[in-house]
């Protein structure tokens, strides 16, 4: 077993929980997360339409009278 994480294989949602346990050094991790490259440039703005929204649409901003749920 390996006696060090590979911080590229880290999520940064769980990170906090590795630093706590004593298993990755916060110093680290902050050295590692401003070694990344800056790739904002890259990203493409995304929309995301939800399923009640066009559900609204439909009839003109009113709730629907029936929602189905997943069990019907």
């Amino acid at each position: 077993m390996a006696d060090t994480i590979d911080l590229s294989k880290l999520d940064k949602r769980t990170v906090d929980r590795y630093i706590q346990m004593g298993l990755v050094n916060e110093k680290d991790w902050e050295k590692y997360i401003k070694s990344l490259p800056d790739l904002s440039d890259k990203c493409e703005p995304i929309s995301t339409k939800m399923f009640e929204d066009e559900e609204e649409e439909a009839v003109g901003g009113a709730e629907p009278a029936e929602t189905a749920t997943a069990t019907e």
